[in-house]
Order: structure tokens, then C-alpha cells, then sequence
């Protein structure tokens, strides 16, 4: 999509200029049959496929599937509400509104225990529970793994030649650069979205290229790991509204696609097997309403329904929920099982293993007067945006620049030793991977109410893209309403404490270097004993005048424990259904089939072996396209 035109009314602001929406097959339906509990669900209702989960992949499954030939009966079923024409899904500038107190039912929270890494504090790793999954309650950020990490994993037909049209299929890209390896006319739309802050980009362009940075057309190329470009979004180019699996993969097929179903405000208790063969075939599974709070000690309120599959089971429940269906179904490790009273079926003690995540920090800045932010909107999600802001903007995510970051040799030569050592064996001879991501946010992500109304802010988020740390989720019961047992695993190994202090200090840089930033928000950055900077802005200032700072080892102890203090999860959690061999502990094989089963498969980020440097949503989209070929193998039926 080419530039816009420069807006004259408010300086600064490039507001993309786009035809007024057509007619869609997004918005074309509005009375459309998906059953909004267990109890509507038809009796006579016997699936080919049974996706248990309706998140992202899910979407994309169940989406690719309904239109083979012949065509599957398909019931997909998901535990939170139906997303179609939920404004705070669909209106790209409303995300911020999935993470307020009392926001809608679109998340869940699950807490980990306690950790001594963390300063003793308990993490929250929010799940979606919603239709279309964490597509529709994500901020939308655009980002590709590098070639490297599907490499890495090791698994026949997924590395990244071979993954390439699959992560071309899904896209609909209108971005700059050559374009080689993206996709156009698939169902999701990638554009920059309908508005953007042109000056504070251009001023943080001018800022990463005064310290050494290149910046590109192109980042996402599969190859690129250390360079900025200006942002890409999940928002459509044409209708700017954001770009979500149910709404571009589920919606526009069930006007017409009878065989087509799907089930919501529906938990899954397990997966139900034939044993009338040697190995242990998936045939169902039982269900239940979901708990009208996210986990209860309640029993449900009525006894489970069956809901049987003629031909295939998919669990799809994420990163913490395949492996607690799983569980519950016999299919685990023999210690979490007995504890839990559930008989085990098959012993896969992978199982719920190997967590991973990304480690995220947010540090806050405040911009002067000169910028359009998404303050007003953030600050004024429980009354609907306010009036006054430009048009398109709430078409926007407010994260137009960013980049993928690598140390330099002199960044690196002063972090640990040991650090030093992995980075060499880890990044030196993949040159592609960056260590971690930065991108600002032009909004304050915290409350508003301790700042006068007119304040405008940047978040820098950063989160580095392979921490070493692993983290496990097991049940501790056979009830599926019950909280798991979960550690997150977040810094317990200290290499990768060193790369979140070493970003801290190149986003602070880049900040120092904005034009229009006053300075740091208290509160939300280290209070440092002597590494303090003043932002002084004289007549003729460039950010060529800008020295780094440098810090004491009393500022190194305060940013290490401010680190620890302030470290969150970034939505990004894999790995707990591995595929891999099962002798190391994998749970599926490369054509995602659970081991030690027949007609049972995952498709989900948790058969990730291995963490990939970007948002996450990307490789979910593409696990639902690769998940949907090995499902229409299996079944002997061609994809459209």
C-alpha cells in the first residue's frame, strides 16, 4: 500500500486515505447459526473433525477443511464467547480494552506460583477465550520468525523452504520491498494500517540510525535479524479493521457451508477413546459449559455431554490448554496423572513440558506536545473514543516503527562471560536471529489518572526472542474447571537476565535520541544511582550530541533487580506439546499426530520444539495452514 497523503490540518500525522468499506463477507451475515452452549448443540450431530479449541489455527483448520473435497462435516469447539462483529475485536484502536479490570470475556488469567527469580512474585499469563483466539485479542504487531528457527526444529517438512508457502498462503501483504516472500490474496490482511504518527517515526528512524542501525523496507524477509523498518499491522488496508482468524477464515463460510459448525462458551473435559485395538483411538470427547468464572472448585452445573467424531480429533486448546486436555484424557506423564486421579491411557511424560515464553519489559516515556498519541483512546476505553481524534486513527495500533536487534561486538564484549559464550555457539553462526525485539507504543499502557489529561507518552516494548528458561503446566485434578499447576519458569536461568538489561539500555538510548521525548515516567523505568540523564532539547539539537550513558555496577544491581521485578509474559507461550522424537520428550510427531494414538492430532503453537524471534501469531497462522494439508492427508481429501 503507497504512503498517504500528508494530513495539512494537524502536522506530523500521515493519515492513509482509503475508499470507504465495500460490502464484505465479514460483515455480510448477522444471524449466524453457532451454537452459544452444550445444551443447543443438535443431538444427531456426529463431526468427521472435531477441533477441540477455536483459537487461531484452529480458525485456519477448520476454515481450509470445510471447503475440500468431499467436503468434512466439521464441529469446532470453543470455551469463550463468538468474536463476530465485537467491536472490541474488529476496531483496531479498541485493543487496549482486553486488558483492563472488567474488560469482556475474551481472556482468561492464569497464574504461575510464586518465584524466587522474580522477587518472589507470581506472573499472569493471560489466554484468549475467544473465537479466533489470540487473532483477535492481540496488538496486532506483525512479525515473522527468521529461516533459522524452523530450521532448528528439526522435523521433516518443516523447515523453512519448506514452510514458505504456508506462511505465503494466509497473507494478504501490502507492504514495501521486494515482497518475494510474502503472499497476496490470502484471507488475512497485513497493511500499515489507517493512520500513523509520521513525526515521532521519523524521529526514531533518526534516532536507531545515529546509533549504528540500518533501517529496511522489509524485516519480515525471513532473513533480516538486526535493523528496524516501519511497522507492519493485522489491520486490512482496505476496511481497517484487524485481521483475525475467525473473521477471515470461519464467518464468511457458514452462510454457506452447511457442513460447518461451531460451538461456543464450551469446555473441553477430554478426549474420549475406542480400545478396541492395540492403540487407543480418539473417537470424541466429553464437553461441558464453560465456568462463568474462568476456573471454579464448583462441579459443572449438569453432567458432561459426548459429542463424537467419525473420522478425526484435533486439540487446539494453546499452549496451556492441549496439554491439560491431554492430561485429563490419560495422556501424560505417570507421576502428574496418579497425583491428579486420572488413568493413564498413555505415558508421554512430555506432556506439559518444556514452557516457553518471551521475556517482556515496558518501560514508559514521556513525548511533548507535538505528538498524536493514542492516549485520549486508552484513557477513555470505558466511554468510547472521544471526538477529537484523527480520522482513521482508531484504524491503527499506534506501533508504526520497530526493530529486530543484535549487540554489537562492544555491546557484547561488555555483558557476562558466560552469556558471551552462548551468544557465540547460539547467534554468531545464524545471523538472522535477533536477540530481541523492540518496538514503541505510542500511548501510555498503564492508568492515565496520575497525569494531567493533555500527556502524551511512548511504551517501548522489548522482549528478547529465545530465553533459555523453561517453565512446565500439569493438572492437578480431572475437573476441567480446576487451576492448573503452573510455573513459568521466567529467569530462572541467568542467561537471560543479560539480554533484557542489554535492550533496556539500547531502548533508553533511542528515547534519548527522540526529538520530541521529555523524558523518562516514573515509575515505570529504574531509579539509577548515578547513570541518570537528563532530556535537554537547546536550539539546533540532533541526536548526534547524544553520549551513551554509562553505568556503575550499583546502576547494573538496580537494573538487574529492576529487571526481575518488572518482567512480564508477551502472549507467546509454546512449547508444551512438542513435536519432536518421542524419546526426548515430544508429544507429536511431524505430522502432529499424538503419539501412541491413532485419529488424535495437536495444531497449535504447543507443538513448537523450539522458540521463535517474533510474535507468535504469525507461526500459529502458519501451523493452522501446514495442520490443515497433514488433516486433509489423513483424511484422503484435497484442499481447495
Amino acid at each position: 500500500m503507497a504512503d498517504g497523503e500528508m494530513d495539512t490540518e494537524r502536522p506530523g500525522i500521515n493519515i492513509i486515505k482509503t475508499p470507504p468499506p465495500l460490502p464484505s463477507p465479514l460483515l455480510s451475515n448477522t444471524n449466524m447459526p453457532i451454537y452459544t452452549s452444550p445444551s443447543h448443540l443438535p443431538a444427531s450431530l456426529s463431526p468427521d473433525v472435531l477441533l477441540l479449541g477455536g483459537g487461531t489455527a484452529a480458525s485456519v483448520v477448520a476454515g481450509r477443511l470445510a471447503r475440500c473435497t468431499p467436503a468434512p462435516t466439521i464441529l469446532v469447539v470453543e470455551a469463550g464467547d463468538n468474536n463476530q462483529h465485537d467491536a472490541h475485536v474488529t476496531s483496531p484502536g479498541n485493543y487496549m480494552q482486553h486488558q483492563q479490570p472488567g474488560a469482556p470475556r475474551l481472556k482468561r488469567y492464569v497464574s504461575t506460583r510464586a518465584s524466587e527469580f522474580l522477587g518472589g512474585r507470581q506472573a499472569a499469563l493471560p489466554v484468549a477465550q475467544s473465537l479466533g483466539g489470540g487473532s483477535s485479542v492481540n496488538f496486532m504487531m506483525y512479525t515473522r520468525a527468521s529461516g533459522s528457527d524452523y530450521d532448528a526444529w528439526e522435523a521433516a517438512g518443516w523447515d523453512a523452504q519448506a514452510l514458505l508457502p504456508c506462511l505465503k498462503k494466509f497473507e494478504d501483504w501490502h507492504g514495501e520491498g521486494d515482497g518475494e516472500t510474502h503472499g497476496r490474496g490470502g484471507p488475512i490482511g497485513v497493511g500499515y494500517g489507517g493512520w500513523r504518527e509520521e513525526r515521532l517515526m521519523l524521529q526514531l528512524e533518526e534516532a536507531v540510525v545515529e546509533m549504528g542501525y540500518d533501517v529496511v523496507a522489509d524485516a519480515n524477509d525471513l532473513k533480516t535479524g538486526n535493523a528496524f523498518q516501519k511497522w507492519m499491522k493485522y489491520i486490512d488496508p482496505a476496511t481497517q479493521m484487524r485481521s483475525d482468524a475467525a473473521h477471515r477464515y470461519l464467518h464468511p463460510l457458514i452462510p454457506t457451508h452447511e457442513n460447518l459448525h461451531i460451538l461456543c462458551n464450551t469446555t473441553v473435559s477430554r478426549v474420549l477413546f475406542s480400545t478396541d485395538s492395540l492403540v487407543p483411538r480418539a473417537v470424541g470427547a466429553e464437553i461441558v459449559p464453560s465456568p462463568a468464572e474462568h476456573f471454579s472448585t464448583e462441579p459443572p452445573p449438569s453432567p458432561p455431554q459426548t459429542v463424537l467424531a467419525k473420522k478425526l480429533v484435533i486439540v487446539c486448546g494453546g499452549a496451556l490448554g492441549s496439554p491439560l486436555i491431554l492430561e485429563r484424557s490419560g495422556i501424560g506423564g505417570t507421576a502428574v496423572l496418579q497425583q491428579a486421579g486420572v488413568p493413564q491411557l498413555v505415558d508421554l511424560p512430555g506432556v506439559g513440558e518444556a514452557y516457553q515464553d518471551h521475556n517482556l519489559l515496558l518501560p514508559a516515556f514521556e513525548l511533548d506536545s507535538t505528538i498524536q498519541t493514542h492516549d485520549k483512546i486508552f484513557s477513555s476505553l470505558s466511554t468510547g473514543p472521544p471526538s477529537d481524534i484523527p480520522t482513521g486513527q482508531m484504524g491503527s495500533n499506534a506501533l508504526d516503527f520497530g526493530g529486530k536487534i543484535r549487540p554489537s561486538p562492544a555491546q557484547l564484549s561488555r555483558m557476562p562471560e558466560t552469556f558471551q559464550q552462548y551468544y557465540h555457539e547460539a547467534f554468531t553462526p545464524h545471523p538472522d536471529k535477533p536477540l530481541a525485539i523492540t518496538i514503541p507504543i505510542a500511548a501510555l499502557l498503564a492508568g492515565h489518572e496520575n497525569f494531567p489529561p493533555d500527556s502524551r507518552f511512548a511504551t517501548v516494548a522489548l522482549f528478547t526472542g529465545y530465553p533459555v528458561s523453561r517453565g512446565r503446566v500439569h493438572i492437578l485434578s480431572p475437573s476441567a474447571y480446576a487451576h492448573p499447576e503452573l510455573d513459568a519458569g521466567f529467569l530462572s536461568s541467568e542467561l537471560d537476565v543479560p539480554p533484557l538489561m542489554w535492550g533496556y539500555k539500547v531502548l533508553r538510548e533511542m528515547m534519548r535520541r527522540v526529538r520530541s521525548c521529555i523524558g523518562e515516567v516514573a515509575g515505570g523505568n529504574p531509579v539509577f544511582p548515578s547513570a541518570k540523564v537528563r532530556y535537554e532539547r537547546p536550539e539546533g539539537w540532533t541526536p548526534a550530541v547524544v553520549r551513551d550513558v554509562v553505568y556503575t555496577d550499583e546502576d547494573e544491581k538496580e537494573l538487574e533487580c529492576w529487571v526481575r521485578a518488572n518482567v512480564l509474559t508477551t502472549w507467546h507461550g509454546l512449547g508444551t506439546c512438542a513435536m519432536k522424537a518421542r524419546e526426548d520428550g515430544g508429544v507429536v510427531d511431524a505430522k502432529l499426530r499424538v503419539y501412541g494414538t491413532e485419529a488424535l492430532m495437536v495444531a497449535d503453537m504447543s507443538i513448537a520444539p523450539g522458540n521463535v524471534g517474533s510474535n507468535t501469531n504469525n507461526t500459529a497462522l502458519m501451523i493452522g495452514e501446514k495442520a490443515a494439508i497433514l488433516a486433509a492427508e489423513y483424511l484422503g481429501i484435497e484442499l481447495s
